[in-house]
């Protein structure tokens, strides 16, 4: 609850909001999981409505997220989550690419000698 509350740029609210929502229903599901099974069509809703919670189109999540959960759960910054600034996919891949690559820079030396020594110790001998 809190992750979607935060006034990260990075974070995407849509999915963090959804998978909040899922895991109600999962709960919901798990203590009510013999009764669930007498209602007709209910995995047919369940798969509709978790299609419009997914749906950019329709933000589903964030509705629910912004009516139900806040109301229901609380938080203590009752912001709405519609028009959060998001970064693009790409800004962030790249973010994430070269953190990985300078890592893979520092560490990677001692890394590799590591896993080479570690491999010629235990590889089995098949002569």
């Amino acid at each position: 609850m809190k992750a979607v509350n935060l006034d990260a740029v990075n974070l995407n609210p849509q999915w963090l909001s959804y998978w909040a929502i899922y895991g109600c229903l999962c709960t919901f599901e798990s203590l009510l999981g013999g009764l669930i099974l007498w209602l007709p069509l209910y995995y047919e809703a369940k798969f509709c409505f978790l299609i419009w919670l997914q749906a950019p189109q329709f933000k589903g999540s964030v509705l629910i997220f912004d009516s139900a959960m806040k109301a229901t759960f609380g938080s203590q910054k009752a912001r709405s989550l519609k028009n959060t600034p998001m970064k693009s996919a790409s800004h962030r891949d790249s973010e994430v690419l070269n953190k990985a690559t300078e890592f893979l820079q520092v560490h990677s030396p001692e890394m590799y000698h590591a896993l080479s020594k570690e491999s010629k110790s235990s590889a089995p001998r098949l002569y």
